[in-house]
């Protein structure tokens, strides 16, 4: 049953006598049990609303406690996770961090070995190269000598050859000469004149 719905005591407030005296108007009202009945129930009524009231806010307040111890929980147990997540994950991340250097370490001697080894066998390969250099000059500049020395030889013997056949030619020449002198000179002799 709503509030609205219960009927109140049926109180004449004096309007029917224009509000001259209220006092007396209220004291010459008349008394009808039926009032009394509904006051007694209205006020029951109320009195149990303001019991549920008063229950259904104890209730409210005992669900708000519970709402915030639950909400503390809770933020403490969040807080207690976030922790222990903060610390794990600051204990995988040196872990990460360390594994990062040693394998980092490890990559870098690895490195260095390579290139100690790249190194070494590039100064053998130049040291190498550098007895064939050394060796093919060294065949060259004999091959050189030698091709020299052999020229010289074939241009001495040839220079002989030269100066021989320049000495038979001069001795040609003047035997040529002499030749000729005896021809002019016995053709200048008057043969006919020594047989007559």
């Amino acid at each position: 049953m709503n509030i609205d719905e219960i009927p109140g005591p049926n109180i004449d407030r004096g309007q029917n006598s224009g509000g001259a005296n209220d006092s007396n108007n209220l004291t010459a009202c008349h008394h009808d049990p039926y009032d009394d009945f509904v006051l007694r129930n209205y006020d029951d009524f109320v009195l149990r609303n303001i019991v549920d009231l008063q229950r259904g806010m104890a209730k409210l307040t005992t669900t708000v406690e519970l709402l915030k111890d639950s909400v503390e929980q809770n933020d403490k147990r969040t807080t207690e996770r976030f922790e222990k997540f903060e610390q794990k994950s600051d204990a995988r991340f040196e872990q990460a961090e360390r594994k990062t250097a040693e394998t980092f370490e490890k990559f870098e001697q690895k490195i260095d070995a390579r290139f100690e080894q790249a190194e070494r066998k590039t100064a053998e390969t130049f040291e190498k190269a550098e007895q064939r250099s050394a060796k093919a000059f060294e065949t060259l500049e004999r091959k050189i000598t030698e091709g020299f020395e052999k020229q010289n030889e074939r241009t001495a013997s040839l220079e002989k050859r030269i100066f021989s056949i320049e000495k038979k030619l001069y001795a040609g020449g003047a035997i040529l000469l002499a030749l000729s002198f005896l021809i002019s000179f016995f053709v200048k002799i008057p043969w006919e004149r020594l047989f007559q």
